[in-house]
């Protein structure tokens, strides 16, 4: 389920990809303004530099957020990204009502005002981890931040794969063979797809496995939402070598 604000212009488009892909878009509302607007910069090589800019009407209120959360059970899953100024309070309500809450502070704008400690889930990549936790090295980010916080964490390397710290034991998963031509939507396919295997009783190191080779053909095609299948993804897995 999603809830978003989103501006008159994009509203429509938005209801079409989330009615084909069978998304409940119940809580999709159109607002009188622009929607969040987010530039793509592709370089040679396929990596990307995302220049956004916010709409303070596309924000939660706190009364929203609590209507919102009144249709949440304990147990139930709430996934949040850094998007919006409302995500503390998010955070906070979701963890006072038994949620699951799982943070990717992307993007890493005022991360200080992230009540951390509320996560269960910490899912970012090497800069953002090295940045919040102040250490030199992602590995050492890893560690600080599972720590600290109390948290599982998840690590994304780009070219050099993926960490994951869990109850007390480490996992690693190398990147995938592919070829690079757009880089965009890598991090959130990835932790998509994670997410979905482990809620539904996949172990961990699989779920890195099969979440990386679903990241990896997204950046092999043009476009973020290139998102494959699971079908696709598993197929992929079996014509493969020993990963």
């Amino acid at each position: 389920m999603l809830f978003a604000k989103v501006g008159i212009g994009e509203y429509q488009s938005l209801r079409a990809f989330l009615k084909k892909n069978e998304i409940n878009m119940d809580h999709i509302i159109s607002v009188d303004s622009l929607t969040n607007h987010g530039v793509i910069q592709i370089d040679p090589r396929g990596n990307t530099i995302i220049l956004g800019c916010s709409t303070p009407q596309t924000d939660f209120t706190q009364q929203e957020v609590d209507r919102i959360l009144a249709d949440f059970a304990p147990g139930d899953i709430l996934y949040l990204q850094n998007e919006i100024p409302a995500v503390p309070y998010i955070m906070q309500r979701g963890k006072a009502k038994g949620l699951m809450v799982v943070l990717n502070p992307s993007p890493l704008d005022r991360w200080e005002r992230l009540p951390l400690d509320q996560a269960d889930w910490l899912i970012l990549n090497a800069v953002e981890a090295v940045q919040i936790a102040g250490t030199r090295t992602p590995e050492a980010a890893l560690f600080r931040l599972a720590e600290k916080h109390g948290c599982r964490v998840v690590l994304t390397l780009g070219d050099k794969g993926v960490m994951c710290l869990a109850e007390g034991r480490s996992y690693e998963q190398k990147c995938l063979p592919t070829r690079v031509v757009d880089t965009s939507g890598a991090g959130d396919t990835f932790l998509g797809y994670f997410l979905s295997e482990t809620i539904n009783g996949t172990d961990i190191q699989t779920a890195l496995l099969r979440a990386s080779q679903a990241a990896a053909l997204v950046v092999s095609r043009l476009g973020a939402s290139a998102i494959p299948d699971r079908r696709e993804v598993l197929t992929c897995l079996r014509k493969g070598e020993d990963w």
